[in-house]
């Protein structure tokens, strides 16, 4: 039976059905299972603050700032372990994401790591995220990589912003900074409410 697990999130559809798994797993022994969420970024730079403080309403503007979290990449993820009964804790690290991924679970000594085959940043070109495949063959310990599989669920604001972007990173090799800055727009107007 896994204790500590680590799941790896960034808001997309596939990082949620990690989520999912980890609550499938810690609901064997709700009392003795913790589930450590990350969600690793980079501050933004000079000039994808501006172009968000243009993107965004002026009454919201002044929020707009570096070192802004990924609040909203953990908050469906959250609410998915609450209403569970899991324990949990979230972590932000700024580092690249299997950094922070193998960085959390060092920490926190876990015995099992599970993320999304796919994510924000991952095109449907590779048959295995980037960030998966990474894990898959670097980590100490056991990585479950879950596949998303069609449910009946609506889907939630974070996860439609999510495909969106999924969408758009498929012109990463092009437009690298197009895409990043279309992330960060998307997750910071749907943290609030927009």
């Amino acid at each position: 039976m896994y204790r500590t697990i680590v799941v790896g999130t960034d808001g997309s559809v596939d990082a949620l059905g990690a989520v999912r798994r980890a609550v499938q797993l810690a609901q064997q022994e709700p009392e003795a299972v913790v589930v450590h969420l990350v969600s690793a970024y980079q501050p933004l730079s000079k000039s994808q603050v501006a172009y968000l403080r243009n993107a965004v309403p002026e009454e919201f503007r002044e929020r707009v700032r570096a070192d802004m979290s990924p609040r909203v990449a953990l908050s469906d993820a959250t609410k998915l372990l609450d209403g569970a009964g899991i324990a949990h804790t979230t972590h932000e690290p700024h580092q690249p994401p299997v950094e922070a991924i193998l960085a959390v679970a060092k920490e926190v000594d876990a015995d099992l790591i599970i993320v999304g085959s796919q994510g924000l940043g991952s095109g449907r070109r590779l048959v295995l995220g980037g960030i998966a495949a990474t894990l898959a063959s670097d980590a100490p310990i056991d990585v479950l990589i879950t596949r998303q599989h069609q449910t009946s669920e609506p889907e939630s604001v974070t996860s439609a912003l999510g495909r969106l972007s999924e969408a758009a990173s498929r012109f990463e090799t092009d437009h690298p900074d197009l895409v990043r800055t279309i992330s960060d727009v998307s997750y910071y107007l749907s943290g609030m409410g927009i």
